[in-house]
């Protein structure tokens, strides 16, 4: 909880400080070795640490999406790969 009471603060004064620790030491987003190099030889893909800014957003965002996802009328489908160990395909 302490994250959601000080990352709006910070967002505002220092929205472009950087989480070293949160920087995963580049863990692949996937196991194509083409699709790797065109990721990351894309000079608009940013692979720096999480910006603070960025860090409150998806926090923001992430506690909107859980508030509201009820509010969804329409079918939709999620697919996750059960190999998937970034994430867990549990949470799709």
């Amino acid at each position: 909880m302490k994250d959601q009471a000080v990352a709006p603060i910070f967002s505002l004064v220092a929205p472009k400080l950087q989480f070293k620790g949160a920087n995963k030491g580049g863990i692949p987003v996937s196991r194509d070795p083409a699709a790797l190099l065109a990721k990351y030889s894309d000079p608009l893909v940013y692979t720096g640490p999480i910006r603070v800014r960025t860090g409150h957003e998806i926090l923001r965002i992430s506690s909107y999406l859980l508030r509201n996802l009820k509010k969804v009328t329409i079918p939709f489908m999620v697919l996750h790969g059960t190999a998937e160990w970034l994430t867990d395909p549990l949470a799709s």
